[in-house]
């Protein structure tokens, strides 16, 4: 009986281990990230939890004001965007709805920038998720919370022109958050922190949890054989 509670225990700390992993690569309030998918949805990534094949992903918490870096790299040449937008994980509710407002300084795909034909605005989907589209062919008109920094006339959804770029592998967005107060992030504190770099990729994931359920064994067994030696 005593081995069997012992391999129960170290089933049930294994499930629980799995459960955690799946939620893994999900970022933590307030981060910001890239969201995207290529023409053909074969390279994306979502910050949904999920593990996206040859995708690594940098993200950057926001800690206020200031000017923050996002950027995603595709392990494979990927073809051209049907959907890209810079994110921030909880943002309406963590920092509360509708004060968060990301403006786009620069939208750089493998080194190149992208000229924008309108302004980028903030806005979200879900009520939960701040997110300003770079380009996203969906939305046919502003939404109620669409906003800016400067009250731009020009707001558009699809202000960067993704559709029309051929094959890629890097795409990096530099944006400044306003809204917050606090001036948190400045050149001087983002230089002392780099991204961080989310490996997206399914073996990343299931390496993780096996190392995880290794170490629960490992704890568990030498448990037992504590006890073991008490009696």
């Amino acid at each position: 009986m005593k081995i069997k509670k012992f391999f129960a225990a170290v089933v049930a700390a294994a499930v629980a281990v799995s459960a955690m992993a799946i939620n893994a690569f999900a970022s933590e309030d307030g981060t910001a990230y890239i969201m995207f998918s290529d023409a053909n949805w074969a390279t994306q990534w979502w910050d949904d939890g999920n593990a996206y094949d040859n995708v690594t992903a940098e993200t950057v918490k926001i800690t206020g004001d200031g000017q923050y870096t996002v950027k995603a790299t595709a392990a494979a040449p990927a073809s051209s965007f049907a959907f890209a937008a810079v994110g921030v994980a909880n943002g309406e509710v963590a920092f509360g709805a509708e004060t968060l407002i990301l403006t786009i300084d620069s939208v750089k795909v493998d080194g190149l920038e992208i000229q924008p034909s309108g302004t980028a605005y903030t806005s979200s989907d879900d009520a939960i998720v701040t997110r300003a589209n770079l380009y996203n062919s969906w939305v046919s008109s502003l939404p109620d919370d669409a906003r800016t920094a400067n009250d731009a006339t020009d707001m558009s959804a699809t202000a960067y022109d993704l559709a029309s770029i051929g094959e890629w592998t890097t795409i990096e967005v530099t944006f400044t958050v306003s809204g917050l107060g606090g001036g948190a992030a400045t050149e001087e504190a983002a230089a002392e922190e780099a991204p961080v770099v989310e490996e997206t990729t399914a073996a990343a994931t299931g390496n993780t949890a096996a190392a995880a359920i290794v170490a629960v064994m490992t704890v568990a067994g030498a448990a037992a054989i504590a006890s073991r030696k008490r009696k």
